[in-house]
């Protein structure tokens, strides 16, 4: 019974129909792959580019910072150690200048005299601070790197420049800290909007934003720095992989739970090269891929549908249009054979080729009646 259905003619209409169908299919999945790999270099991209963003906000906060230094370096509130004077200054700059955390005015000797901000538990001397030393050795502006607090775990950077005499001694040293957490939490509005996503369509989401000193030690992470500032990845393959690059770069990587993970990162300049840190955001391929993977399951339950469309048609059409003709003259041919030569199909003829064939099977047989008469 298996030999005669693969033999039947209802079998080869279904096959036919399934071979025209493969095509799409193949079609639909080279498609995904394509839609897929699009989406990976769209993702790796678009991660680059907020690593830039993290980096280039950053930068211009310093660069910022920079400029204002400068200019209330020329105050002679500030040359003149004038307490009052210059943390009312100090003051109205930071409320202008919100990303700051705080404008510091201090003498040579490392005693501050004025603060943007209250300064309660800091140190009212900061000579021992290098990047205070350096200020005054170099005589121009000098960085802290990224220190991680102790306490409230925030990331800051120090930028500080000094406020000489015409003969280049130095009358007073200002300085500016800045929140790397600001920066990092701004950029990462994005991140935030691509795990909501993922939450949506029930992906696990795990979209992040980590800035990394360079032995390896988290100084922000957005989202969740708290629990992140001060670990390390110095072990992980994408921290080896950052180290190992110049500057920037992009790479895929499987993390302990079997997903490719896309990676991008880039540099977050200091002004000084042996305080830069670096910048790399991670979206996890689902994340990436669910766009390109929703549309190809899409398109193949709409080809399946249609092929059990077609599949239905072909039994359906194969049984009313080809079969019963088909049984009508291997009946008719039986009986001719048994040797009743009033055998007849009883088709109608119609112009097809079946009826054609049953109308020559009917005449055959009258021919053959006549001539047995």
């Amino acid at each position: 019974m298996k030999v005669f259905f693969i033999g039947s003619l209802r079998f080869r209409l279904m096959l036919l129909v399934l071979i025209a169908v493969v095509p799409a299919f193949a079609l639909i999945l080279y498609t995904g792959i394509e839609q897929r790999d699009a989406a990976t270099t769209e993702a790796q991209q678009g991660a680059l580019r907020l690593a830039r963003l993290a980096a280039d906000n950053q930068s211009a906060l310093i660069e910022g910072a920079h400029q204002l230094l400068m200019v209330l370096a020329e105050l002679p509130d500030i040359r003149r150690h004038n307490s009052t004077n210059g943390a009312a200054i100090l003051s109205n700059q930071l409320k202008q200048c919100p990303r700051y955390v705080n404008i510091v005015a201090a003498e040579p000797d490392g005693d501050v005299f004025a603060s943007g901000a209250p300064r309660a538990g800091q140190p009212a001397n900061l000579a021992d601070k290098p990047w205070f030393q350096r200020t005054l050795e170099s005589k121009t502006f000098a960085s802290s790197g990224y220190e991680l607090g102790s306490a409230d775990r925030k990331t800051e950077v120090q930028i500080a420049y000094p406020a000489l005499t015409p003969s280049g001694e130095a009358q007073a040293v200002l300085f500016v800290g800045l929140d790397l957490d600001q920066t990092v939490a701004s950029v990462g509005l994005e991140l935030e909007w691509l795990n909501k996503m993922a939450e949506e369509m029930e992906l696990a989401s795990g979209a992040s934003l980590t800035v990394l000193d360079r032995k390896g030690t988290i100084l922000a992470r957005h989202p969740d720095t708290r629990k992140s500032a001060g670990k390390s990845m110095a072990a992980t393959e994408i921290f080896k992989i950052i180290v190992s690059s110049e500057t920037e770069g992009t790479t895929e990587l499987l993390d302990k739970a079997g997903v490719v993970q896309l990676y991008a990162f880039s540099t977050l300049r200091t002004g000084a090269p042996e305080n830069d840190v670096y910048v790399a955001v991670n979206i996890p391929s689902t994340v990436a891929f669910a766009g390109a993977v929703q549309a190809m399951n899409r398109n193949l339950r709409w080809l399946g549908l249609v092929a059990i469309v077609a599949l239905a048609a072909a039994w359906i059409g194969g049984e009313v249009f080809i079969l019963r003709k088909t049984r009508a003259l291997v009946r008719s041919a039986e009986r001719l054979a048994a040797g009743d030569l009033g055998a007849r199909t009883g088709l109608r003829y119609g112009s097809g080729e079946l009826g054609q064939l049953a109308r020559s099977f009917d005449q055959m047989v009258s021919s053959l009646a006549e001539r047995a008469v």
